[in-house]
């Protein structure tokens, strides 16, 4: 990712010096001389300059729009998980979640995290415990209140970020 930034970079400063040439008037297609490019030249390397800078924010734009998509599949789908163990939590707030529905979960929370890896939140957010293969007793698996947490804090930093990056007011998401 840095180095596409310093060839914008590089390429927008280019841009900038050819255009500054142009202004100053410091081309002459009439002179000889070594080392002054021609008006020709000039417009050729501007072109290809600005042919690098609408690739790249091209590039930039389709990786947002699936980064995007991406998302909003997982926020739905954490939608619809969150108003199930929702349920499943004023049915049985302490009941253990069982290996498969803390796998699916998980599933959910997981890509969430790494796209939303860059914010703050994500040192809060946690997945959901997967009980150890040698404990029968069902230990370190998460409850169902405890999954509901979680995933409202996932919720809310999914708010948070699409607020921030793709702001398109999906007020209806999280009701079904």
């Amino acid at each position: 990712m840095m180095s596409e930034n310093s060839n914008f970079d590089v390429n927008v400063e280019r841009i900038y010096d050819n255009l500054e040439l142009l202004e100053k008037g410091h081309v002459y297609e009439l002179q000889k001389t070594p080392g002054i490019p021609k008006c020709a030249t000039l417009a050729s390397r501007i072109r290809d300059d600005v042919d690098v800078i609408v690739k790249a924010l091209d590039e930039k734009e389709d990786m947002e729009a699936t980064d995007e998509e991406q998302f909003n599949l997982l926020a739905k789908l954490l939608g619809g998980l969150y108003a199930e163990f929702s349920l499943l939590a004023k049915k049985q707030p302490d009941a253990l979640t069982n290996a498969f529905k803390t796998s699916r979960v998980n599933r959910v929370l997981s890509p969430l995290k790494q796209i939303m890896a860059s914010e703050d939140s994500t040192q809060y957010l946690d997945l959901l415990q997967e009980a150890d293969d040698g404990q029968a007793n069902g230990k370190g698996r998460s409850t169902y209140s405890d999954a509901v947490i979680i995933m409202s804090q996932y919720k809310t930093a999914c708010d948070e970020f699409r607020l921030k990056y793709f702001n398109k007011g999906w007020d209806m998401l999280w009701q079904r």
